[in-house]
């Protein structure tokens, strides 16, 4: 069940100085609260083919906004130049509670609910393949001021020339979660490890609540009409734009820092067969036996032995992108143009989730060529991680923390686009053309200015490692879009609309750990290794690693465009290539001078192309899992496809007027 409630008010006084100067004042205050609340809590059941009974895992949570806005804006014109300088002030109040993992009992199964009762019902141990209890809170709270100060001014230097020049400077004040009573760094405190002490060390920086005072932003734009005809512009700028700190991420650091934690405190596992008699599932029958107790010692207001650490990196910033733009625009008669324009576009200081607490197989698993029976680094064999060996020697179990996720602000990304466009107008035609060339490139091959999550988090050392810098899951080299209004006698109209893209790229993933440092989310195929050969043994893990030996150099990142289809028992090759034409036909009727009646028909697809797109949402794909590995996803989502994506599709509609 969602819930939404939206109270808002906006007030603005505008007032005229002089005749030559204009102040606008605005005061904007805002109520918000969503909540996504579960049909049913306390039990979620897991059957194969993504099929769940109860409560949702991402459910309960809820968002609260409280804000109030001061914005003051004044305007000048003085001979050439038109300035314009304000300060915009946001106080704002944030609140909420999120639970990703199902709060309760949570049970997973092997087989689905239709072969479960076809073979007799839930009275068979052998059915169940995991047993989870979790429990605890997971709230956040913020108080968040946004305060900023801006100047720029249009200078027209000639009748030819005009410059924009402009500067900016943001603070916000709170945007960043203290990290002085997060339970990890607290723990990493008590250690004599480089890496702990490097993450804990300064207390002033884990107090830092502001991300920064200094993010002053230049900018700078010209115009030039060289003939002075005024047909031709040539244009450019340069500037830098700071964003904010994505809470979405920062926030799961800031529960760890709450009064109670959301974590799990029964974790049991039944392998396949399960040939352990003591194994506290080895007997265990859903729907016969009691589900087990939670634990006596369980505590939720600490992190329980092997938890999950979530840090926000001291050095932590807000990122910021550097952009360089040149082009022109030409009028090459009455009806029409041409434009051409080159967008460069760096991102700094991007964020990225960094595990500061990976295992250490190259040191402690034979695997990988480690030796853990003769190393005093190795206290728990192959499951040791970085910071173990200076748990036990701060007297607390090696395994006090399992993998520590820092949100850090060091990626980076550039973006390259050159879009040029030719436009026609006359009584009966309207006609738009426009290619782009564009690239879009990462390390880790993420945009991570946008949500990632910790699905792609990285070992620092393997963050900028050979073959981590490579295009990202966005970069669609080539784009024609071909669009038009035509006006056909007795007040017919046709619009039809073409797009054409070039393959998106995508990582082949192994589907194990294959650089032992205990994160599988990004580990690619070796280099050199032909997906093919993977694609023809997918689904096997076994045969998978066998191509794929511990510790190779791997793949560069989303080296693949295209994938693979199976019909029957052929498999071809097919590119991820997008092509679409759509086609709206309207006719109006009109009835003397107060009805009219507008009829139209949307034709989607119209040659019913395929479209298909080669990977998950995170565009990875795992050789281990035999659904995935370079086998297509319809682009347009469930219920359409594949094969076709969204296949041809006529919609028709009407309005009348009066």
């Amino acid at each position: 069940m969602t819930s939404n409630r939206l109270y808002s008010f906006l007030g603005n006084h505008t007032y005229q100085v002089s005749t030559n100067v204009l102040n606008q004042f605005a005061f904007h205050f805002q109520d918000f609260k969503n909540e996504i609340l579960p049909n049913a809590e306390g039990l979620t059941l897991n059957f194969p083919g993504s099929v769940t009974i109860g409560q949702n895992a991402n459910t309960p949570q809820a968002t609260l906004e409280r804000k109030y806005q001061f914005r003051d804006d004044v305007s000048v014109v003085s001979g050439d130049h038109t300035m314009k300088f304000g300060v915009n002030y946001i106080h704002a109040i944030l609140d909420g509670y999120f639970y990703f993992g199902t709060r309760g009992y949570s049970l997973t199964f092997r087989q689905s609910p239709a072969t479960i009762i076809a073979e007799g019902g839930f009275n068979r141990p052998d059915l169940l393949q995991s047993l989870q209890y979790s429990d605890g809170a997971s709230s956040h709270f913020q108080k968040l001021d946004q305060l900023a100060f801006y100047f720029q001014d249009d200078w027209k230097v000639t009748r030819k020339l005009t410059l924009n020049l402009g500067l900016r400077w943001d603070a916000n004040i709170g945007n960043l979660p203290p990290q002085n009573e997060n339970r990890t760094m607290l723990l990493l405190k008590q250690l004599n490890h480089p890496t702990a002490q490097a993450l804990a060390g300064d207390d002033s920086q884990l107090r830092r609540t502001t991300p920064s005072w200094t993010e002053f932003q230049p900018r700078f734009g010209f115009a030039y009409d060289p003939w002075g005809d005024g047909k031709t512009v040539i244009r450019g700028g340069y500037g830098i734009f700071y964003d904010q700190i994505f809470q979405n991420l920062s926030l799961f650091s800031s529960v760890q820092s709450q009064p109670e934690v959301f974590q799990t405190a029964i974790n049991l596992q039944r392998p396949a067969g399960n040939p352990d008699p003591s194994s506290p599932l080895y007997s265990f029958r859903y729907g016969t036996d009691p589900l087990p107790a939670l634990p006596a010692n369980a505590n939720f207001s600490s992190l329980i032995n092997g938890s999950v650490g979530r840090i926000n990196h001291p050095d932590a910033r807000e990122p910021y992108i550097q952009k360089f733009s040149i082009g022109f625009q030409r009028e090459v008669s009455r009806n029409m143009s041409i434009s051409s324009d080159y967008v460069h576009t760096l991102g700094l200081h991007e964020p990225r989730f960094l595990n500061m607490n990976p295992l250490i197989s190259k040191t402690c698993n034979a695997a990988f060529g480690g030796n853990s029976t003769v190393r005093p680094e190795c206290p728990l064999g192959t499951s040791t991680r970085l910071l173990s060996q200076a748990f036990v020697a701060a007297g607390m179990p090696g395994n006090r923390l399992a993998q520590i996720l820092s949100f850090a602000t060091t990626n980076r990304s550039l973006f390259d686009s050159w879009t040029t466009t030719l436009k026609y107008r006359s009584n009966k035609l309207l006609f738009n053309a426009a290619y782009v060339l564009a690239s879009s490139r990462s390390w880790g091959g993420w945009p991570t200015a946008s949500y990632s999550g910790t699905g792609v988090a990285a070992v620092p050392e393997k963050q900028f490692g050979t073959n981590e810098f490579g295009p990202t899951k966005l970069d669609e080299r080539h784009r024609i879009v071909l669009s038009g209004v035509i006006n056909l006698p007795w007040d017919f109209q046709v619009a039809p609309i073409m797009q054409f893209g070039s393959a998106r790229p995508y990582s082949p993933l192994a589907g194990f750990d294959s650089d032992g440092d205990g994160l599988q989310a990004v580990d690619r195929l070796c280099s050199g290794v032909d997906p093919a050969a993977v694609f023809a043994v997918r689904g096997n893990l076994a045969a998978v690693q066998a191509l794929n030996p511990f510790g190779c150099q791997q793949a560069p990142v989303n080296s693949m465009r295209d994938g693979f289809v199976v019909n029957g028992t052929s498999v071809e090759r097919r590119s991820g290539r997008f092509f679409n034409t759509d086609v709206k036909v309207s006719k109006n009727f009109q009835f003397g001078e107060r009805y009219r009646l507008s009829t139209y028909i949307d034709l989607f697809n119209v040659f019913n192309t395929e479209n298909l797109a080669f990977g998950n949402r995170l565009g990875l794909s795992s050789g281990a899992n035999t659904s995935s590995f370079l086998t297509p996803l319809s682009l347009f989502g469930p219920g359409f496809g594949p094969p076709v994506g969204r296949p041809f599709t006529a919609q028709l509609g009407a309005r009348f007027t009066f």
